[in-house]
């Protein structure tokens, strides 16, 4: 708190002093610059005061008012821009008072790099600007034995340690922050294993991911033919069609890639699948059993391409022969024509059969006592 002792602007005892005002009444101040309002009327000597003095510095000079915003001590809550401070006055000697709310007003915070910060385990010590805010600056590393920090002036200085991954956090005077990711990566350039594959229909294969910056993540140029997964350092393929040029694209978390070219190859099954053809009428909810006769290789599998129509219960059989059941869907399921579901069998080694459902529309047909055969309507799909 300051007093001011100098006599202006007030009348001699007993006068009318024109009314105490301080203009502006609102002031919005950056960290590190100070505000001025100018005193009229009222009786001097004046003085001058806040209701935040942990937040505000306040003083007179001759008929003003400098007001400037305290950095805060530790355990006041940090300022945002536009975040009301407080409220600071002046009063004359008569008790008239006069007051300006004072109000946060800051450029962001920021450090001049691109989130998430990419950088080589062996690369030395870089500064990277600091932007705004009011020194002194602090930084801090969520991880210290991967990513080790500290400031300079307007820098932070970032060290790359061992390979993984922190968050680097950096507080102005103020206690305001801002943070980033930094993500140190493989000196190792990205590489797969193998480089090209041929996979039998129905067979799965892993690829080995080394090098590179992780996570990773892979693409298909054909995702209907080859389904891919990827967890940690290993890419699983599956392959669901025939196709001869696929190409499976492997990204790491700095936009590197590499390339795995795929073929799919159909494997002449040792079994077949009997009846190869069957006819049920929509919305049957029919109960249809398949035999798997001749030398199945291992693990046997069964798949329906229309999962609306016909959905396939597990095989009754590990090899060797056994039995399929495939139930028909019922009251919903409705054709608007003759519609074809493919029972699809694939063995260990990949090699498939197939059996043909055609799912025929009879919709509003009659059978010969004038009954109709389907109560799905004529334009179901």
């Amino acid at each position: 708190m300051v007093f001011l002792t100098a006599c202006s602007g007030g009348g001699e005892e007993g006068t009318q002093a024109p009314t105490l005002t301080v203009t502006p009444a609102q002031l919005n101040l950056p960290p590190g610059v100070e505000g001025r309002a100018l005193v009229r009327g009222g009786y001097p000597p004046y003085r001058a005061g806040s209701d935040a003095p942990s937040q505000l510095s306040v003083r007179l000079d001759n008929r003003e008012l400098v007001v400037s915003v305290t950095p805060p001590t530790s355990g006041l809550t940090p300022s945002v821009s536009g975040s009301f401070l407080g409220t600071a006055w002046v009063q004359d000697s008569r008790g008239n008072r006069a007051t300006v709310d004072v109000r946060f007003s800051a450029e962001a915070l920021s450090v001049g790099v691109t989130s998430p910060l990419i950088l080589p385990p062996d690369m030395p010590e870089q500064g990277y600007r600091i932007f705004g805010g009011l020194s002194p600056f602090t930084a801090t590393s969520s991880t210290p034995s991967l990513v080790a920090v500290r400031t300079q002036d307007n820098n932070v200085w970032i060290r790359p340690l061992a390979v993984g991954t922190a968050h680097v956090s950096v507080y102005d005077a103020f206690g305001r922050g801002t943070s980033f990711e930094v993500r140190v990566g493989s000196a190792a350039p990205l590489r797969a294993y193998p480089t090209a594959v041929t996979l039998p229909l129905g067979a799965s294969y892993s690829i080995s991911i080394s090098g590179g910056l992780p996570p990773y993540r892979a693409v298909t140029n054909d995702p209907g033919a080859i389904q891919v997964s990827v967890a940690d350092n290993t890419v699983s393929l599956r392959a669901t069609a025939l196709i001869s040029d696929a190409q499976l694209t492997i990204i790491d978390a700095a936009n590197s890639e590499v390339q795995v070219g795929i073929t799919t190859a159909s494997v002449q099954p040792g079994f077949s699948v009997l009846p190869t053809r069957v006819r049920v009428s929509e919305a049957s909810g029919d109960v249809l059993t398949f035999q798997v006769r001749g030398a199945a290789s291992g693990a046997v599998s069964a798949y329906s391409s229309h999962l609306q129509l016909a959905t396939v219960q597990a095989p009754t059989f590990t090899g060797g022969t056994g039995t399929i059941t495939v139930q028909m869907v019922g009251s919903n399921a409705c054709v608007p024509e003759d519609t074809d579901v493919t029972l699809t069998v694939v063995d260990a080694a990949g090699a498939t059969a197939t059996s043909i459902i055609t799912v025929t529309n009879v919709a509003n047909t009659v059978d010969d006592e004038g009954k109709l055969l389907s109560a799905c309507p004529p334009s179901s799909l």
